[in-house]
């Protein structure tokens, strides 16, 4: 049959992708999650202020929750 998956999930493990922040004051641009992703699936991309702010890969990502696990902001 046809395997149908929510938007953001991933083929194998089906689950979720991490959500790093919903808005940007849930961010302080650390970039701690970007250090710990062993799949190089985080991107740090300024804005037009210049602060940092992380994009998760959705096809790189393995759905570990390193990420999530490391962030100050998310302990």
């Amino acid at each position: 049959g046809l395997l149908f998956r929510k938007r953001g999930e991933n083929m194998i493990t089906n689950k979720p992708l991490p959500v790093l922040y919903n808005i940007k004051s849930e961010c302080c641009g650390c970039t701690a999650c970007y250090a710990i992703c062993s799949r190089s699936a985080i991107t740090m991309y300024s804005d037009e202020e210049g602060f940092a702010y992380p994009y998760i890969n959705e096809e790189k990502c393995i759905r570990c929750y390193m990420c999530i696990k490391v962030c100050p902001i998310k302990k």
